[in-house]
């Protein structure tokens, strides 16, 4: 009775670790991809949003979004437009966008003026508040976590 109890928790055992072991995926980072598209979202109405391009063992890409925006058409935004500039519309996406209304507030940054304005500050937004004012009060009172996060993909 024994010999049998330690087969079956020694069976158990060894297919918890091989599930283990499949579920544990390796990825590699594309960092210049990242950068690009991280790079892209920033010039596109996507100031706070950030990416990363992953890739697992067997070849397939995976794409993790980072950040914030306003509104949930903001995060789905930018979730369309990093799958159309990778030109990969099947590829899997973790979207872990955070919203937050205080991002409108933002005041616009100075990085695509030109002439003789491109090297003032940034205005404040009609709320009065700058980019520094939102990111403070963003670390003061932390930010929800979007529904469904706790099914993150790769990390």
């Amino acid at each position: 009775m024994r010999f049998v109890a330690r087969y079956v928790i020694a069976m158990m055992a060894a297919l918890f670790l091989s599930a283990a072991a499949a579920m544990s995926q390796q990825y590699t980072v594309d960092r210049k991809t990242s950068d690009t598209l991280s790079a892209y979202l920033k010039d596109n109405r996507l100031p706070l949003v950030g990416a990363q391009v992953l890739q697992d063992t067997s070849g397939t890409r995976h794409l993790v979004l980072y950040g914030y925006v306003a509104t949930q058409l903001g995060k789905d935004d930018a979730e369309q437009k990093a799958v159309k500039y990778l030109n990969s519309p099947g590829i899997q996406v973790t979207n872990r966008i955070a919203i937050n209304p205080e991002v409108g507030k933002m005041g616009r940054t100075g990085s695509k003026r030109h002439g003789p304005r491109a090297n003032q500050p940034a205005e404040p937004s009609p709320g009065g508040e700058t980019f520094d004012q939102v990111m403070d009060a963003i670390q003061r009172h932390g930010v929800q976590a979007a529904p469904g996060d706790a099914d993150f993909g790769p990390q």
